[in-house]
């Protein structure tokens, strides 16, 4: 246990330093949350941010702690209190958008959009230096440095379209699936039962109506309401296809497949990702699962 509450905090620290798995420096954080309880959680809270603070940088602290620390308290007290998976979904959600948030005004003194257009102009006229030091045999690499001299080039106005068409869609969408395979690593790890709630997700079916109605908007240009609708349209395909997802687990685990099934299932679908999204989308109106329960009861009856 000792080790365990000495190595999760230095984890914690290290995925954020890593840069590219930055949003999963909370998944050691749930870990001492949900196998050792919230009082030596609160402990290793502490001592993420105690390392951090002495390892890295000040002014990224207030990002850690909404990164690590405070998505994974958030998470721990809502799945505690036994909602629906999409509702504790959606409730940690918007407490980490109001931490993200926070977090970023905090960095950019009140300027958030300028903070984080400068920064993406920045990174995207770093491009060609970086591909510079990249090398792969057989790589058409002309091609790709005329096209990263031309982004480069146009970075400003890029920048501010991704920020208003793309950028929520994409932070929000990533946050979801950060949680969703949080999830599963810890039932996988047999440290929480959620995941089995995963099978159950479902959206409301007024939601669909929500969905084409932005679907429509970010194909028509509308001003103001166009570049809102591209990032909802953004997250409405993560949400379905989780909903997917969870009619495919459910199906294998109903109909009792191989695993190797399930293997070639699984990887069809996140190939296909398409496909998963309208297995999603069209459960509203099929409701696979329901279908497959009553199919296995009338079963039983005629064995009966």
């Amino acid at each position: 246990m000792i080790l365990h509450l000495l190595f999760l905090p230095f984890l914690s620290v290290f995925l954020f330093e890593s840069q590219i798995l930055f949003l999963f420096s909370a998944i050691p954080l749930m870990v001492a949350y949900f196998r050792f309880g919230m009082a030596w959680g609160s402990l290793v809270f502490v001592s993420a941010i105690a390392i951090h603070f002495l390892l890295g940088q000040a002014l990224e602290l207030w990002l850690f702690i909404v990164c690590g620390p405070f998505t994974a308290v958030s998470f721990f007290i809502f799945c505690k209190r036994n909602w629906r998976i999409e509702k504790t979904f959606l409730a940690t959600l918007l407490s980490l958008v109001t931490g993200y948030a926070g977090a970023v005004t905090v960095l950019s003194h009140g300027h958030p959009y300028q903070y984080l257009h400068e920064k993406g102009v920045i990174f995207l006229q770093s491009l060609p230096q970086k591909f510079e030091a990249i090398t792969i045999a057989g790589f058409q690499a002309e091609e790709w440095k005329t096209y990263l001299s031309h982004l480069a080039e146009i970075a400003s106005p890029t920048m501010h379209t991704f920020l208003q068409e793309q950028f929520l869609g994409y932070a929000l969408s990533a946050l979801i699936l950060m949680l969703w395979m949080s999830t599963l690593i810890l039932g996988f790890a047999g440290i929480s039962p959620l995941h089995q709630k995963l099978t159950k997700w479902k959206l409301k079916d007024e939601w669909v109506w929500i969905f084409i109605g932005v679907f429509f908007f970010s194909l028509v240009p509308v001003q103001y309401i166009t570049p809102f609708s591209k990032n909802v349209f953004h997250v409405f395909l993560v949400l379905y296809f989780l909903q997917g997802v969870a009619i495919a687990a459910h199906t294998l685990t109903t109909r009792k497949f191989s695993k190797f099934g399930r293997f070639l299932t699984y990887t069809l679908l996140f190939s296909f990702p398409l496909l998963c999204v309208s297995v999603g989308f069209f459960d509203m109106w099929a409701d696979f699962r329901s279908k497959m329960n009553n199919h296995k009861k009338n079963k039983k009856g005629d064995l009966r």
